[in-house]
């Protein structure tokens, strides 16, 4: 009887011990939700990424955001004003993603947390490409437009490379601007995420995110 009473004081010893570890690791998982949300509305998602496991499975899909802006903007070569607009027209889109979130739930699992949160944000499911895209043309096809004159001054005057560099860094704010209000116009509808993290060393870490929108 006595080993019995013995094995049942432990157990409950050690699911007090559990209890009070998950009890002080949530701050800790919060704070890494908290400190993720807050870097996602300043448009800073390299920061953000830093939250990241490594193999993350990002149903954000900023993981290799970085990566995929700097190819491409290798690859089109248009100069540092295009570069440094694209990049502040995608630091606006990022930090307008969430109009607001809530930690709903934290739970435990050993190693594992898994966090549940609510809000608002932009459904980018109402993104239409080809519209966007002839949009986009319109605009650019508008402004070369009203602006051949001065083009075709400033070619006469110093040549073709001075007359393309003015109309990229003319276009590159011009654009880009017109992107910010196409973002405006993008509805915001509640969502529900998932974030499961795990802890590394004495770190949690984000390992994986399901992101749904409400229909």
């Amino acid at each position: 009887m006595k080993r019995i009473l013995r094995l049942v004081m432990v157990l409950f010893v050690s699911i007090g011990l559990c209890a009070c570890s998950n009890a002080d690791e949530e701050p800790q998982v919060r704070e890494v939700i908290d400190n993720y949300f807050t870097s996602i509305q300043s448009g800073d998602y390299q920061t953000a990424m830093s939250y990241y496991t490594t193999d993350v499975e990002d149903g954000f899909g900023i993981k290799d955001l970085d990566e995929v802006v700097e190819q491409e903007l290798t690859a089109a070569a248009l100069g540092e004003d295009f570069d440094n607009a694209a990049k502040d027209w995608l630091k606006y889109t990022i930090q307008n993603t969430f109009d607001s979130y809530n930690i709903d739930e934290v739970t435990f699992d050993s190693d594992t947390a898994t966090v549940i949160v609510s809000g608002k944000g932009l459904d980018f499911e109402q993104f239409n490409s080809s519209e966007f895209q002839d949009s986009m043309t319109t605009v650019t096809n508008d402004y070369v437009n009203e602006h051949m004159n001065e083009m075709q001054d400033l070619y006469l005057s110093q040549g073709e490379e001075a007359a393309t560099n003015q109309l990229i860094s003319d276009l590159s704010n011009f654009v880009f601007g017109e992107m910010k209000t196409y973002v405006d116009n993008i509805e915001s509808k509640d969502y529900k995420t998932r974030f499961t993290l795990v802890k590394e060393d004495t770190d949690w870490k984000i390992s994986n995110i399901e992101h749904t929108m409400s229909s």
